[in-house]
């Protein structure tokens, strides 16, 4: 969902925002694979939050400690192609827009959304075909949680999803997975403002 959020704010030329969903889709991705590899592990929930809980609002802290179990549990199979250098410099734009108020290009978002799916895409992969029950047991425990939060039954519904996109095809590029999103948006009758007009006004205030 937090994905999908960036892409459409990519769209409707909220370019700070689609980084910024992107930047959070990325670390509760890492949250969401850290509890079913705790799960797979036989770790319960209350256990993992305990843990959690010294962490909550400490980003670096929750990919230190995915890059760490990951590392651990993979036996020092890489979580990611990309280097540290390249890390680093997507790190360096997130933080510029999230925290020094800098406002991204249309191809600055459109590369970070490429690293966050770049990133997400082949560990939602290792985690569907080696931790299959753990994940879908996940996922249900997260629907049961949010039920219970709310108080009310909670229906599930098939959205398009961009991610879920990038999962099914084997070309992951993000551009023509949007643009298939900008369809979907025209076919429900949401028209989108589109990026080409912010591409020619978009300035710094």
């Amino acid at each position: 969902m937090l994905y999908t959020i960036g892409a459409n704010a990519f769209l409707d030329g909220y370019f700070r925002d689609a980084i910024a969903s992107f930047a959070s889709a990325l670390e509760r991705y890492y949250e969401f694979a850290l509890r079913i590899i705790s799960r797979h592990k036989k770790i319960t929930l209350e256990m993992f939050m305990e843990t959690w809980g010294f962490m909550p609002n400490q980003s670096e802290r929750q990919y230190g400690a995915f890059i760490t179990v990951w590392m651990i549990e993979r036996k020092g199979e890489p979580y990611t192609k990309f280097s540290k250098t390249q890390i680093d410099k997507s790190n360096t734009l997130r933080n510029g827009v999230i925290h020094k108020g800098n406002i991204p290009t249309p191809a600055q978002c459109l590369e970070y959304g490429q690293y966050v799916m770049d990133i997400i895409a082949p560990i939602e992969k290792v985690l569907l075909a080696d931790y299959a029950a753990a994940h879908k047991d996940e996922c249900f425990a997260l629907f049961r949680d949010e039920s219970t939060k709310r108080a009310t039954p909670i229906t599930a519904l098939s959205i398009f999803s961009v991610l879920d996109s990038a999962l099914k095809n084997d070309d992951k590029k993000l551009e023509p997975i949007i643009a298939r999103l900008e369809e979907v948006r025209t076919y429900k009758g949401n028209f989108s403002v589109g990026v080409k007009h912010q591409m020619v006004t978009h300035h710094r205030k």
